[in-house]
């Protein structure tokens, strides 16, 4: 590969990494909630932060896992 080729590659990798927004698990009164990057409200709204954790991972690679007072758990991808 050229230095041009492996520039386009480099910068591909970049533009799909940058485009993937994290996917908050958020406490939602004693509920849990997926939050999207930016969102102003609840994608959805589950029982039981397995449920809420394992529809998260369907959804995108970056999620980031919060304790009951809203503090970070765990970040996976990020």
């Amino acid at each position: 590969m050229n230095s041009k080729e492996i520039k386009d590659v480099l910068l591909q990798q970049f533009k799909q990494t940058a485009s993937k927004k994290p996917i908050h698990i958020i406490p939602s009164g004693k509920k849990w909630a997926i939050v999207k990057f930016r969102a102003k409200r609840a994608s959805k709204i589950y029982t039981h932060r397995e449920q809420v954790y394992f529809h998260a991972k369907q959804m995108g690679e970056h999620i980031v896992v919060h304790n009951e007072d809203g503090t970070v758990l765990f970040k996976e991808g990020c």
